[in-house]
């Protein structure tokens, strides 16, 4: 024990001293900024040492690289300045951060080109963007980034005192996507603290202003890419700044993203009470205090102020001395905090709209049992049950329906500056026009762009689809709305449900996108769904070919009135589908190869109101149908794409009175079931597997079964077999 202790002594000893040479940075108040602030500042420099002197490497009006012109310096302090420069072939404002000083060791110099890398890998609402990246003939390295203007976190908590709670969180949500975004491409950020985030003043009326994270000057490539990035993050070194740094860091050991959580975590707690969680005399007597000494509670550190239980909880995870007590990554920490936001939350007292459309939209959803909205799925949704259900399973071309392809109203986004107050802070939803059964409700959309398209009915009972989300829109008080956005556009606009009240939105349908999309940026999709958990009218969710995660689901899993799901070719598991409120009991289930999905079925048979049911690429057995065909509510059935579905299976749909529209296509269903087919009562729609039934064997059935008003081979296979005719 005594060894263990001594040598914890000397890793503090020794991890301080390299502290006070390398860095040489320490605040008296629990805040660093730079030498000289102004309104814009694209990063937040770290205050020199006294006596230390550090001379800009930049004069005004000098042009760098041929193309940057430096208007004035805006900050600098420790190893870097910063300055404001105009791109002079595009006439554009920009921030360039640079090493400023002599004889930088060559370790030093290798960090920051580091650095520049790390930056510019990085693409996130939330992260100041990099742009460019040299090296001044002074041999001073430099990079090129977005200019913010605005104020850090620090600036702004001082200026107006006590930070409401719902507007912290409305900071820190975001703030742990953009860093769980960053852990995701192995980058760890190492010196969160409140000067390091940003507040730029691009919001609207409503919430003016967006967080951003700032200054990875000490990022650390955690997927080491050859070279020098190991031995640039060597224990021994020690970056960061002591009043968030975490116990781990303090002593120079290796580290990995939850350092990051722990330095948020303090930062989180300095921003409730007033004070960050240790204080100390000096350096060391700080970092002793992070490995020593437990964190008081949030009402003890605030001098008394009552804040939720749960907040308390969440705050003393993230300061765990423990990195495998803590929250294991961010988006867990978000997910808590939007669970206490959704809590916490409740309608401005002055949105007439807020309280006005509620009292003619709410009783349609409002009961649980018994459920109000089994007429409206049925009556409703089954309208669109070939639409809804079949964007993956049920939209096949037939030879008896001639489908025209109408012209996509999809516009792909344009540049938004006109209309970025109304995705950060404004509402799509104007007012109400006129009062009862024929009252409209205007929409206002961005004007530079579709957000996605519209399907409801007009004012007139006209079945209205594809509209895009564009500019001005009316649509009935009492039609449902249904809201299709495309993946990449999602992306681009993470904020874009952001303006959706609480009762516009009936069923959001999120597609793949035409443009190709990488994996890193699944957090965005999954992040954007958050904004869905406090719709209160939606009850209808559909995905299609996206990369949304079970992360995505858990922003969902509260929606008391969710009634159908479809989860076609997405990340999602079959855990993430039983941590939803709803489940087992929905309307309307469609899961086509997702993980564990076919253990799902035991429990979603036994929905009393299930009425859709598609299980497609699950490797489903005739025994698996047997156990479906007990949902005796059942009218619609998809079991396409499971070969080992047999002509025993039709045997087993027997049992099911109701089933109307049933698709084995892609199946071993052969024409050798066609009197069981026939002999199904109200089947009316049915597809078939294009490689074992000939035309021949169609036209059999529909003699047989002449009820039937859709009777079709699956597309592929009539494709592969008029090839093989030919």
């Amino acid at each position: 024990m005594v060894h263990i202790m001594s040598k914890k002594a000397f890793l503090l000893w020794r991890s301080c001293t390299l502290f006070s040479r390398v860095s040489q940075k320490f605040m008296d108040s629990g805040n660093q900024t730079p030498d000289r602030v102004k309104e814009i500042q694209p990063t937040v420099a770290t205050g020199s040492a006294p006596g230390e002197v550090n001379t800009p490497v930049l004069q005004i009006g000098e042009v760098v690289a041929e193309r940057y012109k430096v208007i004035e310096l805006l900050g600098h302090g420790g190893m870097g300045s910063v300055y404001k420069v105009e791109q002079i072939f595009l006439k554009q404002l920009f921030a360039l951060k640079t090493l400023s000083g002599q004889n930088f060791p060559d370790v030093a110099i290798r960090r920051f080109q580091k650095e520049a890398q790390a930056a510019m890998k990085l693409n996130h609402t939330n992260l100041v963007r990099a742009h460019d990246f040299g090296i001044l003939p002074s041999h001073h390295p430099f990079y090129i980034m977005d200019l913010i203007e605005g104020e850090n976190l620090s600036e702004y908590a001082k200026r107006i005192g006590t930070v409401p709670l719902d507007e912290i969180l409305r900071i820190f949500i975001p703030v742990c996507f953009a860093l769980a975004y960053a852990h995701s491409e192995g980058i760890v950020h190492r010196d969160i603290k409140p000067g390091n985030i940003m507040l730029e003043k691009s919001g609207g009326p409503n919430e003016p202003y967006i967080p951003k994270v700032v200054d990875f000057g000490i990022a650390k490539l955690t997927d080491s890419e050859g070279g020098d990035s190991v031995n640039l993050t060597r224990t021994g070194e020690i970056f960061g700044t002591p009043l968030y740094m975490s116990p781990e860091q303090c002593l120079g050991t290796k580290i990995d993203h939850r350092t990051d959580i722990y330095s948020l975590g303090c930062v989180l707690f300095e921003v409730l009470t007033g004070a960050p969680p240790f204080h100390g005399e000096s350096a060391l007597n700080l970092m002793l205090k992070h490995q020593s000494e437990q964190p008081s509670s949030l009402k003890e550190g605030s001098m008394g102020r009552d804040f939720p239980e749960a907040l308390e909880s969440i705050v003393a995870k993230t300061l765990e001395k423990d990195p495998d007590r803590r929250y294991q990554n961010l988006l867990e920490l978000a997910e808590d905090l939007a669970v206490l936001q959704r809590a916490n939350w409740a309608p401005s007292a002055s949105s007439t709209l807020a309280r006005t459309v509620p009292q003619i939209v709410k009783p349609a959803f409002a009961k649980a049992e018994p459920r109000s909205w089994k007429i409206t799925a049925v009556v409703g949704f089954l309208c669109l049950i070939v639409g809804a259900l079949g964007g993956h399973f049920l939209t096949k071309p037939t030879e008896k329906v001639e489908v025209k392809v109408v012209e996509k109203s999809y516009i792909p986004p344009l540049p938004v500056e006109q209309d970025r107050d109304l995705l950060a802070g404004g509402q799509y939803l104007q007012k109400l026009v006129g009062k009862g059964p024929t009252a409209v409700r205007q929409f206002k959309f961005p004007e530079t762009f579709s957000i996605g398209e519209l399907t409801y009915l007009d004012k007139f009972g006209n079945f209205r689809q594809g509209v895009p989300a564009r500019g001005f829109v009316e649509i009935p008080l009492l039609s449902e709305i249904r809201l299709k956005v495309r993946q990449d556009n999602l992306r681009k606009h993470p904020d874009l449900l952001k303006a959706f009240g609480d009762y516009d939105v009936n069923c959001l349908h999120l597609e793949k996108s035409k443009a190709a999309v990488t994996h890193n940026l699944d957090l965005e999709l999954d992040a954007a769904l958050a904004y869905c958990s406090r719709w209160k009218a939606f009850n209808n969710l559909n995905i299609f070919d996206t990369s949304i995660s079970d992360i995505g689901l858990g922003c969902v899993k509260e929606c008391p009135n969710l009634v159908s799901l479809e989860l076609i070719n997405t990340k999602c598991t079959a855990a993430g589908v039983r941590q939803l409120k709803c489940f087992p009991n929905l309307a309307t289930i469609g899961i086509s190869g997702i993980k564990g999905g076919k253990s799902l079925i035991p429990d979603l048979i036994k929905s009393k109101i299930i009425n859709s049911f598609g299980v497609g690429d699950l490797d489903i057995t005739d025994e698996d149908v047997r156990r479906i065909s007990q949902a005796k509510s059942l009218v619609v059935l998809v079991l396409r794409q499971n070969m080992r579905v047999t002509d025993k299976s039709i045997e087993y749909l027997k049992q099911l009175p109701k089933l109307n529209t049933l698709f084995v296509d892609s199946t071993s269903v052969s024409p050798k079931s066609m009197e069981a087919l026939a002999s199904l009562k109200n089947l009316e729609v049915l597809t078939v597997n294009g490689d074992l039934w000939t035309q021949d064997d169609l036209r059999r059935l529909q003699a047989m079964k002449p009820q039937l008003k859709r009777l079709e081979a699956s597309a592929r296979s009539r494709e592969k077999k008029e090839k093989d005719d030919n």
